[in-house]
């Protein structure tokens, strides 16, 4: 995870953060998060991966990056999360209008 160094303190302050990091920034600095940025891969893991996740090394895994900006565009936050293959569905519905 990355967070704007500008942010005074939120290192400290993201160890008590139970819900979303963007929304204790909004809260708490007044920033305003206007986009972000997701992308998604297959990615195979690597011992220590797969060791943290509980599967079998060079098992198959959804990751996904998170990228926060606020309205100048400055990435805020960065975020990393690595799913096992067995245990991620990601579902997408489509309405036409």
């Amino acid at each position: 995870m990355y967070l704007n160094a500008e942010l005074a303190d939120i290192d400290a302050r993201v160890e008590a953060v139970t819900g979303p990091i963007s929304a204790m920034i909004e809260t708490i600095y007044g920033l305003r998060i206007t986009e972000i940025e997701q992308s998604m891969q297959a990615v195979s893991l690597d011992t220590a991966g797969a060791r943290r996740l509980r599967v079998g090394a060079g098992s198959p895994a959804l990751q996904a990056v998170r990228r926060y900006y606020d309205a100048t565009r400055r990435l805020v936050e960065l975020a990393i999360a690595v799913h096992p293959g067995e245990r991620f569905v990601y579902v997408t519905r489509l309405r036409r209008q």
